[in-house]
Order: structure tokens, then sequence, then C-alpha cells
């Protein structure tokens, strides 16, 4: 692995972990209590987290496109719930796309990770290794937010 990824390939991982464990023990209907009656929902969080993930894979020079983006972009109204996936279904879709994002990031060189990004990310720094940075930022605050909800609807902290 290029040593400018090591820390990027470890926050991936305890990401995936803090993902897997916030779910734990969640109802279904717990999953779309939104607190205040406007916050994120959980399981609007997870899609949003897993669309996240399908653009830094696409970052990594992936093609993968997930199918239910639309659903959860950044703003997106939450609408009504029967029209969202349902969470096992996000869940296989992070799954799947967080195995081929570890593959991709163990296998970037130097040249991959200072090209230019057609993205435009809030820290300035556009490189692809920029946008990888800023969107394990953007993961953690997001997983963040589940832990928070979670404590909430009075199931234990992620991490205790």
């Amino acid at each position: 692995m290029n040593p400018r990824l090591v820390s990027v390939s470890q926050i991936l991982k305890v990401d995936d972990w803090l993902f897997t464990k916030g779910l734990e023990g969640l109802g279904a209907d717990e999953l779309d209590t939104r607190l205040e009656g406007r916050a994120n929902s959980i399981r609007w969080i997870i899609g949003h987290l897993t669309g996240a993930r399908y653009l830094m894979a696409q970052l990594t020079g992936s093609d993968e496109v997930f199918r239910h983006a639309g659903h959860f972009e950044r703003g997106a109204d939450h609408g009504d719930v029967a029209t969202l996936p349902e969470a096992a279904e996000i869940v296989a879709d992070w799954q799947q796309i967080s195995a081929i994002l570890h593959e991709r990031v163990a296998n970037l060189d130097d040249a991959a990770l200072d090209r230019e990004s057609d993205q435009k990310f809030p820290a300035g720094d556009n490189s692809i290794l920029g946008g990888l940075s800023f969107l394990c930022l953007h993961e953690s605050y997001h997983l963040g937010q589940l832990g928070l909800i979670r404590v909430a609807l009075g199931h234990p902290a992620t991490v205790s």
C-alpha cells in the first residue's frame, strides 16, 4: 500500500466497524425516526454514507454506481420513507462497495493520488488524495450522527 494512504485505509476500516456497530440492536421503526421531526434518520444516513463510499470508489477509478443515489444526496428530501430502499439492501450495497474501495485504495500509486478530481471538495484540495481524505471526514461526521441518534433512542453508545 502507498504509505500516503495508510491513514485513509485505517479510517475506512474503523468507519466500517462504526457503521456495523451503529446499527446493532436497532428496530426497523427506529431506522426512520427523525429527532425533532427533522433531523436525518438512520436509514437516510446509512444510504447517504453508502453513496459517499461509491463516490470514493469512483475517485479511485471504479465505474460502480449507487443505484439509490438520488434518495440520499445532500439536501435530498426524506419524503415518504416507503419509497426508500430497505436498510438491509443499503447495508449490502455498503459491504459490496466497501470491498471494492479497500482493494482499490490498496493499489493506488502517487500519480493516481495527485491527479486532479472532477469533484470539488470544501477543503480546497481537489486531488484524488484530497477527495478521499475529505470523504473520510464526511463519513466520520455522519457516523457521529448515527451514534447520537442511537443514544437518543435509548440504545447504548456505538463506542463505550
